[in-house]
């Protein structure tokens, strides 16, 4: 029987991103482990497009010819970890801003595991490596993106992390994610 995600460690993300239902937490993380749902952070922005053309490429200086992905509770973090935030898909990795429009976005790809490695073992809560291009045909991409110019950085950034936090929820749920295409201006 698969094991639920942690109440305190989902709460705890839930009051990080702010606004958001824990429960919606616990059931992204449930679903990744589950359907073996798996996330990557697009980190620059201007590589989006290219992403959405060619797939996610196998380049990473720190591990070559390979790219990073996360599953369940990894998604938002390492609990383990003092800075548990920090190397993550959610908190880290999807997000960026550009100062001279003054606009911060964040940036995901998500795929199914046993679609673009269907003979290795899946890791539930893990960082998995996919050593091949994810095509654009086997990704849901999403790009959420808000003006901080009114607002200020920090308050447009929770804004954009509730909100994909909820896209994400809500895709996930619905299961109609291949091959989709999100870009999305709040």
């Amino acid at each position: 029987m698969p094991q639920r995600p942690m109440p305190e460690r989902v709460a705890n993300v839930a009051v990080l991103i702010g606004g958001i239902d824990p429960s919606h937490i616990g059931a992204i993380i449930d679903a990744s482990n589950t359907q073996g749902l798996i996330l990557h952070g697009i980190k620059r922005a201007g590589c989006f497009d290219k992403i959405c053309r060619e797939g996610v490429l196998p380049l990473t200086p720190e591990g070559g010819q390979v790219s990073f992905w996360a599953s369940g509770e990894r998604i938002f973090g390492d609990a383990s970890f003092p800075m548990g935030t920090f190397d993550t898909p959610f908190f880290n990795y999807a997000i960026a801003r550009d100062e001279k429009s003054k606009v911060s976005s964040m940036n995901l790809a998500m795929a199914g595991y046993f679609d673009v490695m269907p003979a290795s073992e899946f890791e539930r809560d893990g960082v998995l490596c996919v050593p091949r291009v994810v095509e654009p045909r086997e990704l849901y991409l999403l790009q959420v993106r808000s003006s901080y110019a009114r607002e200020g950085l920090q308050a447009s950034g929770d804004r954009v992390k509730q909100f994909v936090a909820e896209r994400l929820y809500e895709t996930m749920r619905s299961g109609d994610w291949k091959g989709r295409i999100e870009r999305i201006e709040i």
